[in-house]
């Protein structure tokens, strides 16, 4: 594996990413008024690589705290905090420090409701599409996510109605991520938006079929050394 002297941040948060759905799944659903849960953990994990120059090795350690609660049947919400820290083997460093803290920030912070009640009658309408509204810092995803597969501060939009499941995503960077294109001059702040849609059919025993659309605006300052440029 080859990584640059400022990647090994994108490169350790990447790893990550895979627990980001997993973690964030809430109890299931209750009558009673409110209900919260709390926790945290540590983790520990090596790296090993190689670049042009030698092999590195590389620890790190992550810390998260987080909170989740319930209100009734349709109101939920969770939050949880990050800390990241990066401690590199003496002399495996690229720049002079070989360790350091990354600064601890908001992981994950969003609201959940579920729209149906507030919107349809079930009683009278047994067919009512199901409406729910997530909004705030979340972990989002299109199609098998090669597209579109992050934490963005953002509002997700979800109905389920005979047989399609549908969502609507509009998202923005958060603000200190790393931008996608490194060759930037400021690569280490991003500004980008993005608005995206799918729409899944699930009545077709083991096949899924789907329909995706994403747009994305940069809208990411550019500084160049080449004022004329």
């Amino acid at each position: 594996l080859s990584m640059a002297a400022n990647e090994e941040k994108s490169f350790v948060e990447e790893e990550k990413r895979i627990e980001l759905e997993e973690m964030m799944k809430l109890q299931p659903k209750t009558d009673e008024g409110f209900l919260y849960d709390y926790g945290g953990w540590a983790k520990t994990a090596f790296y090993f690589f190689d670049d042009s120059a030698r092999k590195r090795a590389m620890r790190s350690e992550d810390i998260r705290l987080w909170l989740n609660g319930r209100m009734g049947q349709n109101n939920e919400f969770y939050f949880r905090a990050k800390s990241l820290a990066v401690d590199y083997s003496r002399g495996d460093e690229f720049g002079a420090d070989n360790n350091y803290w990354i600064k601890s920030r908001l992981d994950q912070g969003f609201y959940k409701v579920n729209l149906t009640p507030y919107v349809f009658d079930e009683e009278l309408d047994t067919k009512a599409p199901k409406l729910t509204l997530q909004v705030g810092r979340q972990y989002l995803a299109l199609g098998s996510g090669l597209a579109y597969n992050r934490v963005d501060d953002g509002v997700k939009l979800s109905v389920n109605y005979g047989g399609f499941d549908s969502k609507l995503i509009f998202s923005r960077t958060i603000k200190n991520s790393d931008d996608i294109d490194r060759s930037r001059p400021d690569a280490d702040h991003s500004r980008r938006l993005f608005l995206g849609m799918q729409v899944d059919y699930k009545k077709l025993d083991r096949h899924q079929p789907y329909l995706m659309l994403l747009m994305q605006k940069d809208r990411n300052n550019e500084y160049p050394d080449d004022l004329a440029q």
